[in-house]
């Protein structure tokens, strides 16, 4: 499924150059393996490959950052989600960034610290 930009705004089309979901979005990020970001009214979620929401649009931001993994704004802050919507980092974090396929880096007032996918710590400085 590839993203493109047209008048009505984000769709995800397939080989064909057809609209797979028969949808446009208000604003979209590209998948990233099985799954996308969307937002309609500035309410973010995500879609699977067959256009399913996973969970009501509630995030100022959010995006697929390791298997079965999100990464989500909620004011000024980011945090963890796993594919049902359960939290496995607090959205307390000024920044995250994926390291490996398991490994996520967090950043809290210039202290580093690094969590697996599952929420247990490799290296706690908080």
């Amino acid at each position: 499924i590839f993203f493109n930009l047209n008048n009505n705004g984000y769709e995800f089309i397939n080989r064909e150059k057809e609209n797979s979901f028969y949808v446009d979005f208000e604003n979209a990020e590209p998948f990233a393996g099985e799954y996308a970001s969307i937002s309609e009214r500035g309410k973010w979620c995500v879609i699977n490959k067959f256009g399913e929401e996973l969970f009501e649009k509630s995030y100022s931001f959010i995006k697929p950052i390791a298997s079965n993994i999100f990464y989500a704004q909620e004011r000024a802050h980011y945090g963890l989600y796993n594919l049902d919507g359960s939290i496995i980092a607090e959205p307390i974090y000024d920044k995250i960034n994926l390291i490996d396929t398991d490994i996520i880096q967090v950043v809290k007032e210039g202290k580093i610290g690094y969590i697996r996918c599952d929420g247990s710590w490799v290296f706690n400085p908080f």
